[in-house]
Parts: C-alpha cells; sequence; structure tokens
C-alpha cells in the first residue's frame, strides 16, 4: 500500500499508543484522542496506563507497567506496535500531552520516501504560552543539530538531532519492519 496517497477511504490504517501515567494530563488525553478519531485515516488508539481508565468505546486500554519502575511506561508501546505490525500502515507513539495533526502525518508521508533507508522523519516540540509566544524546548536546552549529518533529500535539507528522545514518534509499517528485524 502506497502510504503517501491513502486516505480513509482507501484504507489507510494508524495504530497510536499514547502513555498515560497518574492524572496530571488526563485532559490532554482526552483532546488527544478526539483529535486522532477526527482523522480521514483509519485510526487505533490504544492507551497504556499505570491505572484503569475509561476513555470511550473506541480507546483500548492497557493498564500494566512493564516493571515495577515508574520509567518503565514509556517503554511498553513497542510490544504493542511490533504485535500489529502488519495489521497497520503507520504507527504513532506519543506522550499524553504530545499533540499532532493530520497536517504533520501528511507532511511525515510526503517526506519518508525521500529519505535514505536508515533515515526516520521526526518531529520537532514546540511550546505556546499564554502570550503566544512560541518556544522549542528541546532546540533551546543544550541539543543541537549534528553539523556532519546535514543532508539533501529531494528539495528538502535533513539533519540528525542529538536528542534521541521522542516524546512523539510516527513509523511507517516498512520502517517499523525493519526496526524489528
Amino acid at each position: 500500500m502506497d502510504v503517501n496517497t491513502v486516505d480513509k477511504e482507501e484504507g489507510l490504517r494508524l495504530l497510536v499508543a499514547i502513555t498515560c501515567y497518574g492524572t496530571r494530563n488526563v485532559d490532554m488525553l482526552r483532546h488527544l484522542i478526539a483529535q486522532y478519531h477526527a482523522m480521514t485515516f483509519d485510526v487505533d488508539v490504544v492507551v497504556l496506563s499505570n491505572v484503569p481508565r475509561d476513555l470511550g468505546p473506541r480507546v483500548r486500554v492497557i493498564v500494566g507497567m512493564p516493571s515495577s519502575d515508574p520509567w518503565s511506561l514509556p517503554f511498553a508501546h513497542k510490544a504493542v506496535l511490533a504485535d500489529n505490525v502488519f495489521d497497520y500502515d503507520l504507527f504513532a507513539y506519543s506522550e499524553d500531552d504530545m499533540g499532532v495533526s493530520e497536517e504533520n502525518i501528511r507532511a511525515f508521508l510526503k517526506l519518508s520516501p525521500l529519505l535514505a533507508a536508515n533515515e526516520i522523519a521526526g518531529f520537532l516540540r514546540y511550546e505556546i504560552d499564554e502570550a503566544g509566544t512560541v518556544s522549542l524546548p528541546d532546540v533551546h536546552g543544550g541539543y543541537h543539530w549534528k553539523p556532519d549529518s546535514v543532508r539533501k533529500r529531494g528539495p528538502y535539507t535533513v539533519a540528525e538531532f542529538t536528542n534521541e528522545h521522542a516524546a512523539f514518534y510516527l513509523l511507517t509499517q516498512k520502517q517499523l519492519a525493519g526496526m524489528i528485524d
């Protein structure tokens, strides 16, 4: 299936795994779920949680920690994605406070075919405060672009970022299958 041209009517399937620990971001989580379900893609949402949650009939909630370490919950999505690698065209992992738009996903789909086999398009996190000021917390910190990684891919210039932590990422089925192999 060509993920670059597929929409809901043509069957593009997106599996989203969202990690939610505690209660601080529950309202944001509900907002994110609504955003995903409003997309034109066929979207299934799985929430990985430390406690039971009622998030409606269209959301599967998996309760339990991968280990006794509370920081292990963000790694629980790996098994969910791997177990479904042949059932979806796209796979997203997100923390419960990371929004993404359909436009962001379509930009990923547009760029991905131009990348080398060992490259995956990433996303830069940004925040907007009450005054409307935009900040890039990951860029304004101690992270930066790796100068020797700059490459041209079609009309785009790409580079690797030093922060490998991803509170959100997106993979095609081919990319996920390659990582599993």
